[in-house]
């Protein structure tokens, strides 16, 4: 998939949490929002939120994209 930066108009964090017998884990996946309102995920199975949110703020600030907030993205 073909994916122009001057299509993405948000980035965002995700937190994911998943179950299993020994108990709960979580991992963070990078997520974009497209000009034409798409979702698309961008990085998946980062192991902290503070990479996470550092990879996402880089991202923006090289691509001069302003942080706004999205609904169900990861508030730390």
């Amino acid at each position: 998939m073909e994916l122009y930066t001057g299509e993405l108009r948000q980035l965002y964090t995700k937190e994911i949490i998943s179950q299993s017998k020994s108990g709960s884990s979580a991992s963070y996946e990078i997520h974009a929002i497209s000009t034409r309102g798409r979702n698309i995920k961008l990085l998946r199975g980062l192991d902290t939120s503070e990479q996470a949110l550092y990879i996402e703020q880089e991202i923006e600030k090289y691509l001069h994209i302003e942080d706004r907030p999205v609904k169900g993205e990861y508030g730390g």
